[in-house]
């Protein structure tokens, strides 16, 4: 590695797509405008409509950019594996096409990677978002061997991993359906153990046709995890019981504290329901009052408007009477 490579070490970012074009164009969007820029982009196409155009289209905007197209769907592992084959960079990341990164997350992975200055893999935080945008789930806990053998806590685009770890470790798992990085991931950590920064790195997006929160979503995470289960049985021992207990009583407890929190947020919403009605009842009231008046009012305009009538009635009748009068008075007059 060169100066220049050691300053700014070279990231692959594989992106994994089919058949969300639109979708594609936002991730490819998201990297486009990261803060670091020493990235080449490898897109991998499982069979699905031809996105060439899009990729090529946006390809200026890389270092290296580069397109792979394969014949039928072969599956996440499988075009993941044809990312990594392919990819040239120090380090390595994915972003699947339904996903987005925040625009400094590859700079702050790469400063943790340069910090730590070994082969580990480096992840942040990332926020499972909704179709709205809102943030539903936060990705953020610090590493534990024993908690990533209890699940796949690690989004796929939290991470860069050295290319010589992968070289170490060896690709995906083509057997997995799903849960492909889980198990990729769990064999790193038993190699090396991730090292976490407390930076925000992209966005989860929980979409109406994600593979696991889709159709049957439940069977297929039932189904990946006995496989993942099944094929790492033997790791498990006293000293990773005791870890997951610990776990477990932590997440009982952090489940308690959610519980008391939504108790407190549901008093407060019945107190703000209760001040909302009474509110209500005033402007309810006030409506009324402001009614009457209104029809008061107009009762006073119908009167005024009488009294009007009746004065120029009057002043009518009292100029007839002032003429009358005079013309009286100068006939008296002039008879004297």
């Amino acid at each position: 590695m060169n100066a220049v490579e050691d300053k700014f070490p070279l990231v692959s970012v594989i992106v994994r797509t089919k058949d969300r074009p639109h979708l594609l164009r936002e991730a490819l969007e998201s990297i486009a405008a990261q803060s670091y820029s020493h990235i080449e982009i490898i897109v991998v196409n499982d069979g699905g409509e031809d996105v060439g155009s899009i990729v090529h289209s946006r390809a200026h905007a890389f270092q290296t950019c580069r397109y792979i197209s394969l014949s039928g769907q072969q599956g996440r592992a499988a075009a993941a594996n044809n990312g990594l084959h392919a990819a040239s960079g120090d380090l390595i990341g994915f972003l699947d096409d339904d996903d987005l990164l925040e625009p400094t997350g590859i700079e702050h992975l790469v400063k943790a990677a340069k910090d730590i200055n070994e082969r580990a893999p480096v992840y942040g935080i990332v926020y499972a978002v909704d179709e709205d945008g809102s943030i539903v789930f936060t990705y953020a806990n610090p590493f534990c061997l024993a908690q990533i053998f209890l699940s796949n806590y690690i989004p796929i685009h939290a991470v860069l991993i050295p290319k010589a770890l992968v070289d170490e470790v060896g690709l995906m798992d083509p057997d997995f359906t799903i849960f492909e990085d889980w198990d990729w991931f769990y064999r790193m950590a038993r190699c090396r153990a991730f090292v976490y920064t407390p930076h925000v790195i992209g966005y989860y997006r929980i979409l109406g046709q994600a593979t696991v929160t889709g159709r049957h979503g439940e069977d297929l995470h039932q189904k990946a995890r006995k496989q993942f289960y099944r094929k790492h049985w033997n790791d498990l021992n006293p000293d990773t019981l005791m870890a997951i207990e610990s776990i477990r009583l932590a997440m009982q407890h952090e489940v308690q504290e959610l519980r008391n929190a939504l108790k407190k947020r549901e008093n407060k919403i019945g107190a703000l329901n209760w001040e909302v009605k009474d509110q209500q009842r005033v402007i309810t009231e006030l409506k009324e009052q402001n009614h009457n008046k209104n029809q008061r009012l107009g009762e006073l305009e119908w009167e005024v408007e009488g009294l009007k009538q009746a004065l120029a009635l009057w002043q009518a009748q009292h100029g007839s009477f002032k003429r009358s009068l005079g013309t009286w008075l100068r006939k008296i007059i002039r008879s004297n």
